[in-house]
């Protein structure tokens, strides 16, 4: 007996299995929830500070270490990275997943503002949890590698950015924001070679 005399003594159940499973799969289709972004409670709070226009140096050992300590001593906690510049420093703070990343995130607020009376006068905090909804969802890189007579001669493989290369990435910016569904276009360039972003 072959397998087309066999679906052919069975076609009865084998039409009864399919319309079970097209059933069953129309049913979970209309169950499904729907929504623009997943709902995924990434363990991720950034901390922002903002203390005016103080050396790098002062910004490390009279504002970030009290501020790290204070942060030390919040349940969960996985990890601090920090970057400190000029007047200002960011904290990525990561806990474990399946936290309670709203409850992280008051704990963090909580111990940042204990630790504001050991900090300079005017130091400013902002911190917010990493959210599909506050970090850029989609970005793209405009590149450009202007080669001229000289930079072939000698080898070089690209040329300092010019005024033309920021009008272009400008108006780049210009038209992604002005797109329907976009709220925020940040850019960011980098030399050599050249690099626009926006998200």
């Amino acid at each position: 007996m072959t397998a087309a005399d066999w679906a052919a003594r069975h076609r009865r159940s084998i039409l009864f299995l399919l319309a079970v499973l097209a059933l069953g799969g129309f049913l979970s289709a209309t169950t499904l929830p729907v929504a623009l972004f997943p709902k995924v409670a990434f363990p991720r709070i950034q901390v922002v500070l903002d203390a005016g226009n103080r050396p790098a140096e002062q910004m490390l050992s009279e504002v970030m270490r009290p501020v790290e300590e204070a942060i030390r001593t919040v349940p969960g906690l996985r990890s601090i990275r920090s970057n400190t510049s000029r007047g200002s420093a960011e904290l990525s703070v990561s806990f474990d997943w399946g936290s309670d990343m709203p409850q992280a995130l008051l704990n963090v607020d909580a111990a940042i503002t204990q630790s504001l009376s050991q900090l300079p006068p005017g130091v400013q905090f902002e911190a917010k949890r990493m959210d599909a909804t506050v970090y850029p969802v989609a970005a793209y890189v405009l590149t450009a590698c202007a080669r001229t007579w000289r930079s072939l001669i000698l080898g070089r493989s690209c040329t300092e950015p010019t005024p033309r290369d920021a009008r272009v990435a400008l108006a780049c910016s210009r038209r992604s924001s002005a797109a329907p569904g976009v709220a925020n276009n940040p850019r960011s360039a980098a030399t050599n070679p050249r690099r626009y972003e926006s998200s």
